[in-house]
Formats: C-alpha cells, structure tokens, sequence
C-alpha cells in the first residue's frame, strides 16, 4: 500500500514528503524501514514486513514539536490497529478519534481517503497494525461471515470508520501474541505459516473483546464505573506479584462485590482474574529472560514464584521450552 505524507510541524515551516513505499537506510526480508531523524522536526521510524495477504507495520516516532502528518490511502484499508505508546489523534473526512497507550480498533478506510494524525511534543508514541489486502480481508468475510459480513457492508457503502465507537482495552492476551509474532523468526522455515495463525489468533481475540463489551449492557458491568473498578482491580491485582489478593481481598478492595468482580474481568479482558495474574507474570518473565542477565531463580522471584522449579513448570505450560531453553534459543 502506498501513502504519502506530508508533515506539517509547529513553528517549523520545512514541509517534509515521505513516501512510505520507499526503502530507506535499512533493507529487511520481505519489506523495509524508513526513517527519518531530523534536528528540528525529531525522529520517526516506520518498519514494513510483507506476507502473502497481509502486511505488518510498526510507527515510533517522538517529535520536537506538535506534529500532524497529512496524506491518503491508494489502496482501502482492513486494519487492525494497537496503540502501545504514547497519544495520537487520528481525523478522516468521516471521523476523529483520540487514541492513547493499551488501545486498539479494526479501521476501515476506502481507497483514496485522506486525512492526519497529529501527536503531541516530545511524547514518544508507537503503534503496531496487522494490515490486510483486500482480497484477502474478502476470503476472511466469505468464510466467517457472521463475524465480518457486518463490517464488509459498511465498507461496500463507502464509509471509513473504526469498527467499534469505544476503542478496546489491549489486553495481556494481545500483547504476548504480538510478541509472538515478533518472534516468529524462531520457528524457522515455519514462520511465514506460524505468523499467520498468530494474526488469525489476535483477529479472533479482537472480535471476541469488541463484542463483548458491545454486550456489558446485559450484563453484571452496568455503568462506567463498574468498569472503572475493573481496571482498578487489575492494577491492584498486579502491584505486588509476591503478595497478591485473594479475589474476596480484591472485591474488598475496589468496591465491588465478587461475582461482578468476576464476570467483569471476562467481559473486559477476556480473561479469569487468576488468568490475567498468569498472563503478566509470563509475559513479564519473558522479557526478563530476553533483556536481562538476571539467574532463574531471580526471575522466578521477581515474577511471584517462591521456587524455581515451580516457576519452570509454569513457563513451560505457557511457552512449551523450560526458560533456560527459551533463553538459549533467542
């Protein structure tokens, strides 16, 4: 897909064209990085990796000033989008939305759209998307059809929207198949089949999570702040990894009884609230294992585990490798 830019910065009067189909700087398999790292303007780093129906992006940029980008799409757009850093502000001739960190959204855009999105001085943002081709969102539609035929007709009508009005909390779940994905080169000549069961697997959890929320109405999860308490609770739930609550604690603690406790954290993060606790501790053990020196045995402690044969019980359950191998084999 090609999109060209143009950004327009604050008090800078430069106009900068950057053309997303180049390669620039960095050549990688299947695809390329293009960059730019300016002294007034500051520094952005688009990456783009190909597979046969789909493509994967990733933006990081932090900017010395407010910044909008302004460009259109050649071809439409079946986009699932995740917001893992920092805020932005997305506005298309049908829409504008404000997205922040721990956010995601299907968006659809017809071929042709055009519109911006701005984001803030100096505050470092980072998105990553799994775009699909036309062709195949379409084979996506006509085999899951129930799911998808709502979204399609939309698109055939020539709207472009983000499928659901409330963005969808990213959720642990998410976060650890992105880094999956990420990973992917690990399964070696498996990768490419690997990577798209993944995204199928993340497209699916993205269904699931939007139309659960479309369905708190009908459930225990009645007002915003229900769902405040929710969020809440995962905070305090996570703090202490050595020492967590006891689900009647954690009730206790935000406010809630127990069994909205419960139901509330299924229908927000598609989980059990013992099933979040696991997911973060894996998911914090994992990059331990990849960005620290640090023994088992302190990685099992950091991650809430007295023992550390426990510890490699758990991860192997998670990850099929015990965490010396999984450590040994990056």
């Amino acid at each position: 897909m090609k999109f060209n830019a143009i950004i327009n910065v604050d008090d800078v009067h430069e106009m900068f064209n950057i053309d997303f189909n180049k390669t620039e700087n960095t050549a990688i398999e299947n695809g390329f990085t293009n960059a730019i790292n300016h002294q007034e303007v500051g520094k952005m780093r688009y990456k783009h990796k190909n597979f046969k129906g789909f493509y994967i992006s990733e933006w990081e940029s932090v900017f010395n000033n407010n910044l909008t980008i302004e460009g259109a799409m050649d071809e439409p757009v079946f986009s699932l989008h995740f917001i893992l850093q920092g805020q932005g502000c997305y506005a298309m001739a049908d829409f504008e939305t404000e997205t922040s960190g721990g956010q995601s959204n299907m968006w659809i855009f017809q071929a042709g759209s055009k519109g911006g999105s701005s984001y803030k001085k100096e505050s470092p943002f980072t998105s990553w998307a799994v775009n699909f081709d036309k062709s195949y969102f379409h084979d996506l539609v006509n085999r899951y059809p129930e799911l998808l035929e709502d979204l399609y007709k939309r698109y055939r009508i020539g709207e472009s929207f983000h499928w659901h009005p409330k963005h969808i909390r990213i959720t642990p779940e998410v976060l650890n198949i992105i880094q999956q994905i990420e990973n992917a080169s690990m399964m070696g000549t498996s990768r490419t089949l690997y990577t798209e069961a993944k995204v199928q697997e993340l497209l699916a959890l993205q269904l699931e999570c939007a139309c659960a929320q479309t369905r708190i109405s009908n459930t225990g999860i009645k007002t915003a702040n229900d769902t405040d308490k929710i969020h809440e609770a995962k905070d305090v739930l996570l703090k202490d990894l050595n020492k967590p609550p006891t689900i009647c604690e954690l009730a206790r603690i935000v406010g809630i009884n127990e069994k909205k406790l419960k139901y509330g954290f299924r229908e927000v993060y598609s989980q059990t609230v013992y099933g979040c606790l696991f997911e973060h501790k894996m998911n914090l053990a994992r990059q331990l294992l990849l960005n620290t020196n640090k023994s088992i045995y302190e990685i099992a402690l950091e991650c809430g585990y007295d023992y550390a044969s426990h510890f490699t019980t758990a991860f192997k359950r998670k990850y099929g490798l015990t965490p010396k191998c999984f450590r040994a084999a990056v």
